[in-house]
């Protein structure tokens, strides 16, 4: 099996934190995104891995010369072309397989896709769409007895004796599926459509048990280091960083005792060079970011070019 990653994104949400950095490179947990989403697909025995890449495509090249897992690039280099349009660039390698999973680099995950797998392949499903049951304001309907997908709130109807999911940004494919893209499809969600009206075989993978969050806001980006803190999920963090559970903070182990007091609940630190007598809650401090003496921060995510505030 293989395994695509989409990491073209302009990351619009995310500004002006995108305006320098592409998202698939913004750090979680002292990882950035597309190293967790490598280090998902390796744990999951995937290796033949490709990414799309178009914003700040550059500083994902470099990325790929240092990364420990080898992934094929396909640059989008003249315009994005969505998820549709980036899987049908890539259709020449993801041929080569009979099955091939298909995830969003802004997505943490925390869950073993083996038995889903084995699930789909039970299947006569040309593709699996991975998501968790929800009541109301889910992202798609599906049939809860043949977990036959029914479509999504935007351009369908509640079908009657549905059930809604939410869609966590990956998705299991055959080989076949190749055959359903069109040279002018963009967005992923008509092609779901054109294959269920054409009786094709699409169907929802449910995720019952781990973790998944979607990184699209800075509201999202803080919220997962908080739900770190809090114990929620335990992603892999670099031996450099200390956790601190029963004071809700992180900060680096050879931080100075003197500079703990200026760590609040919540707070995600991973700089060292921090002024006396700053206070920071609510918030997530990155590697060699500016911060002024006696400065209090709330609910802000500073990075080394530029900081976002979040919440009210």
């Amino acid at each position: 099996m293989r395994g695509f990653v989409l990491a073209a994104g302009l990351g619009t949400r995310l500004r002006p934190i995108t305006d320098h950095i592409p998202k698939a490179l913004i750090s979680v947990a002292g990882m950035p995104l597309l190293e967790r989403a490598l280090s998902f697909l390796d744990m999951q025995g995937i290796t033949d891995i490709g990414v799309n890449s178009h914003h700040l495509a550059d500083q994902v090249a470099l990325f790929r010369a240092k990364s420990s897992v080898p992934f094929s690039l396909f640059h989008e280099k003249e315009t994005i072309r969505g998820t549709g349009g980036g899987l049908y660039h890539a259709r020449d390698f993801l041929d080569r397989d009979e099955l091939f999973f298909v995830c969003n680099v802004d997505i943490v995950y925390t869950f073993d896709l083996k038995p889903i797998v084995a699930q789909f392949l039970k299947t006569g499903w040309r593709c699996g769409l991975l998501a968790v049951p929800v009541r109301g304001n889910g992202t798609m309907y599906y049939d809860p007895e043949s977990r036959l997908y029914a479509g999504v709130p935007a351009d369908t109807p509640e079908p009657g004796n549905s059930a809604q999911a939410a869609f966590i940004g990956a998705a299991l494919y055959r080989r076949e599926f190749l055959k359903i893209l069109l040279s002018g499809d963009f967005s992923i969600v008509p092609v779901w459509k054109r294959m269920r009206e054409q009786g094709l075989g699409i169907g929802v993978c449910t995720v019952e048990k781990g973790f998944w969050r979607d990184i699209g806001t800075p509201e999202s980006l803080a919220a997962v280091h908080f739900d770190l803190l809090d114990g929620k999920t335990a992603l892999e963090v670099p031996d450099s960083l200390r956790i601190d559970r029963a004071r809700k903070r992180c900060h680096p182990i050879r931080l100075p005792e003197r500079l703990k007091s200026c760590l609040g609940r919540y707070s995600w630190v991973e700089t060292s060079d921090l002024p006396e007598k700053c206070r920071i809650s609510y918030s997530i401090v990155y590697a060699n970011a500016p911060i002024k003496t006696a400065e209090k921060i709330e609910r802000r995510i500073i990075t080394p070019f530029c900081e976002v505030t979040f919440g009210k």
